[in-house]
């Protein structure tokens, strides 16, 4: 699942502290600058990516 964060102080915390708070355990993730609009794009590995996407959508996140 592929999410983009906000370049800015805290927005990877405030995402993995909304997918805490979902219960969701992460198996792994790794982070990466986007050139195109300079936002930071978050790769997870979730066991339910459909649930997580879900969830992240609904919290106003845009999942790629």
């Amino acid at each position: 699942l592929c999410v983009e964060i906000a370049d800015e102080v805290g927005s990877l915390n405030r995402l993995l502290g909304d997918i805490h708070n979902a219960n969701v355990n992460i198996d792994y993730m790794y982070v990466a600058l986007s050139t195109e609009n300079g936002k930071a794009l978050g790769v997870l590995r979730v066991p339910d990516i459909e649930l997580v996407e879900s969830m992240l959508t609904d919290k106003g996140y845009t999942t790629l």
